[in-house]
């Protein structure tokens, strides 16, 4: 089994990452795909790599970019250019180890409803994120890597899912390939995703009674569509945060097989087959 989006740099995980990859390994895990945020994670999930590639050959697969929520007003001395052209230099430098670019995407939650900034400062951005979103798309295109993708929007919004379509639509055209990763937007958009060619990726949401609507889009995604994920160490499957007697509460790779789990009984179907075809995704996307 593969797990195709953890933040491994990101604590508490990144505190528990040895026991964290073995615990993998040991139920099966093959491949992960090991997330940056932004420049200093880029250059983290590298050492991270560097430090396990020979006890776990060909466990980790590398993603580097910036997450759209560095270009909050909050961060606003950082710009999508700056920020991009430090990025291009550490792909240029790395990229025989590099296996995809992201997390990158757009991200309006908790951006569109702020009182503490103006309509300024929220216009400028949403741009900064929509010209980094560009700039990710021409860096896969330029290197032929696949994305790994985020939208989410604010609640009974979808300017975020709208926005994200249209840009790769328009810049992604017919070569672009990834993953849309934790998508949570509205259903009438899953076609328009799928029909981009790209994947969807499914996490421990599914096993919250909030995520009803995830379940919902499951049923609705053909198996050869879907990549396991588990975005740890956020978004512990159900049983992991409910379980008083659990010491570890975040999220780890292991978990993915939980999200196997919940997609076999949402789509009634065999864990061997859920496993076997997301393997088979996760190796055509992240391996070829």
């Amino acid at each position: 089994m593969h797990d195709s989006h953890v933040h491994l740099t990101t604590q508490p995980l990144f505190g528990y990452i040895e026991r964290a990859l073995e615990n993998f390994v040991n139920q099966g895990g093959k491949h992960l795909l090991s997330c940056a945020n932004d420049l200093e994670t880029s250059f983290q999930v590298l050492e991270i790599f560097e430090n396990y590639k020979i006890k776990y050959p060909n466990l980790i697969q590398n993603a580097i970019g910036i997450h759209p929520e560095e270009f909050h007003p909050e961060n606003n001395c950082k710009t999508a250019v700056n920020q991009i052209s430090q990025l291009k230099e550490i792909l240029k430098n790395n990229s025989k180890n590099i296996h995809a670019i992201g997390e990158t995407g757009l991200e309006y939650y908790n951006l569109l409803n702020r009182t503490d900034i103006d309509f300024n400062e929220r216009e400028k951005a949403i741009e900064e994120q929509k010209t980094s979103l560009r700039e990710h798309i021409k860096l896969a295109q330029e290197y032929n890597l696949p994305m790994t993708m985020h939208s989410r929007d604010e609640k009974n919004c979808e300017f975020c899912t709208k926005d994200i379509i249209n840009i790769i639509t328009t810049e992604g055209k017919v070569s672009l390939k990834g993953v849309m990763h934790s998508y949570v937007g509205e259903e009438k958009y899953l076609n328009q995703i799928l029909e981009l060619g790209l994947y969807i990726g499914f996490n421990g949401i599914l096993t919250y009674k909030s995520g009803k609507n995830v379940r919902e889009l499951l049923k609705k995604t053909p198996i050869e569509n879907i990549l396991l994920e588990t975005d740890a160490p956020f978004l512990p499957p159900h049983n992991v945060r409910s379980d008083k007697k659990r010491t570890i509460k975040f999220g780890q790779p292991a978990d993915v097989l939980e999200i196997a789990k919940a997609i076999s009984e949402i789509k009634n179907l065999k864990i061997e087959e859920i496993l076997k075809t997301t393997n088979e995704n996760y190796e055509r996307l992240f391996l070829n």
